[in-house]
């Protein structure tokens, strides 16, 4: 048989177990693709309503309760704005629970069958006496134990709703995993089987070639014992020797050279899949948000080749204020990254629907319940417009206001790290002048160590702090907040030589000069 003639044999059987490989894993892909998607366009997004769900039937019974008090119409606008974002809520919750989730929806018709009984039945006829002048029948109509019942009908609902959503959540986030396992797991044979072809491809072509090229060989050898007159050359094996003989050298070059490229791919691919890269872009951030009344810059360092853990967010949350948000979730693999996505958009959709910090983090919370082994740090600062400060920190290391003149106030711990030991959070405050910076940091950024094996240390951060505050002083408060960051992600590069053993996030915001 001809050497081309084997090398089509060889390539139809590669082809075909490369096919074979490539629909495994297409299938795969396609597997996690529909999860995911499942996960966040339908089970995330129905929490997020059926949280809305609850506080805004809070928010209803407060409207209506403070009306009885005060019979002043200004108390009824939380039972406007609440039932208006109920209605939303049961609209988008109507929406989303169909197709694969279709078995929720009798739950969601019974919560809201229940919130039309209360609002028609308790709420409208309560309010309708008070403003007849019927104070004091609406107090007693709403405090009966028709109405407590009713009401408490109506939160249990809702809960159970909430928690069935949250335990149809937490299921495909564990479906989730296991097939993002399955497709590591599927790349990894993907890459066993390409080089085992290489492997057995390469023997094919030694056991083909080399004996040909080495009777060549001896024969050119014999040749070159003589003067070459009367001896023949007679190649043997495949025709293609006579062509390949000039050119032997620059062909096992090719060979190397297309062997290393196709490991090199097969590398790239196992440690750069879709999947992972999706969750990287999620849970990046702009390292110049813009921030009203705020100059702020960061950046995150992740840990070379894997998906991070730490994730900085930061954006206005209405009335003026922003939020500032650093967490560092365990691990450095795709299920950090989902958990990671899942903390990022509930704790956000929390501090955006005006939740205050301690509250959002506490609700949040929960979302790591479901692994033991995982948990989190995370610091929550929410900036007012006149420089009030609130801050909530689950376990990280302090971040620091640093005045222009060297003085700091930490933003000490207020709560114990997120995690399955649950804990109690609360908030604390304090002021940012103009001109004061605020650093916040992760702790790969302290526990980097030098040659000598000693972590950077607060003393040493503090320090640099200062010396870059003083030389960015002549700036304006984005140079500044660029300078000083960058400053600390550069001194920080060149002291530790493991600085990427970790991810790092620096994040510094300084309040713009008011006019």
């Amino acid at each position: 048989m001809s050497l081309r003639n084997r090398g089509l044999v060889v390539m139809t059987i590669v082809f075909s177990i490369l096919l074979a490989v490539g629909i495994v894993l297409g299938i795969l892909f396609v597997d996690v693709e529909e999860k995911g998607r499942d996960v966040t366009t339908i089970l995330q997004p129905a929490a997020t309503e059926s949280s809305q769900l609850l506080v805004s039937n809070a928010d209803m019974e407060r409207g209506v309760l403070g009306y009885l008090i005060a019979a002043d119409p200004a108390f009824l606008s939380p039972y406007v704005a609440g039932r208006a974002q109920g209605d939303d809520a049961i609209a988008s919750l109507q929406q989303l629970l169909t197709g694969p989730e279709a078995g929720l929806a009798p739950l969601l018709q019974l919560a809201n069958a229940s919130r039309d009984h209360w609002i028609s039945v308790i709420a409208e006829p309560a309010i309708a006496d008070v403003s007849n002048g019927r104070q004091e029948e609406a107090q007693q109509s709403v405090t009966d134990g028709t109405s407590r019942r009713a009401a408490t009908l109506l939160r249990t609902e809702v809960l159970v709703l909430q928690d069935q959503i949250d335990k149809r959540l937490q299921q495909e986030y564990a479906d989730l995993s296991t097939f993002t396992e399955r497709l590591a797991f599927g790349l990894l044979v993907a890459l066993i089987v390409s080089l085992a072809l290489m492997v057995g491809a390469t023997f094919s072509l030694l056991s083909w070639v080399l004996r040909p090229i080495e009777d060549l060989r001896e024969q050119m050898e014999k040749v070159a014992g003589t003067d070459g007159q009367d001896e023949e050359l007679v190649p043997s094996g495949p025709p293609e020797i006579w062509a390949m003989g000039r050119d032997t050298e620059r062909l096992r070059r090719r060979l190397v050279d297309k062997m290393a490229a196709a490991r090199a791919a097969n590398e790239a691919l196992a440690q750069d899949s879709p999947t992972v890269d999706a969750i990287r872009r999620e849970l990046s951030a702009p390292t110049a948000p813009k921030v009203p009344g705020y100059a702020v810059w960061g950046d995150l360092w992740p840990y070379e080749g894997l998906v991070v853990g730490d994730w900085w967010l930061a954006a206005p949350v209405g009335e003026g204020r922003a939020a500032i948000v650093v967490t560092d979730i365990s691990g450095h693999d795709p299920a950090a990254g989902i958990a990671g996505l899942r903390f990022k958009d509930q704790l956000w959709n929390q501090l955006q629907s005006g939740t205050s910090a301690a509250e959002a983090i506490t609700a949040c919370a929960r979302s790591l319940s479901s692994d033991p082994s995982r948990f989190a740090t995370c610091t929550v600062v929410v900036l007012g417009p006149e420089g009030e400060l609130e801050w909530v920190n689950a376990g990280q290391h302090p971040p620091l206001v640093l005045t222009p003149d060297g003085q700091v106030t930490r933003l000490e711990p207020t709560g114990p790290i997120i995690s399955v030991v649950g804990g109690g959070w609360t908030a604390a405050e304090t002021v940012i002048a103009p001109g004061d910076l605020l650093i916040c940091y992760t702790d790969g950024l302290l526990e980097s160590r030098d040659d000598n094996g000693e972590e950077l240390g607060e003393e040493t951060l503090l320090t640099w702090c200062r010396d870059l505050s003083r030389e960015a002083r002549g700036d304006t408060p984005d140079e500044r907040v660029e300078r000083v960051a960058r400053g600390l992600f550069g001194l920080a590069d060149r002291r530790s030589p493991d600085l990427r053993r970790d991810d790092v996030t620096i994040v510094v915001a300084t309040r713009r000069p008011t006019d």
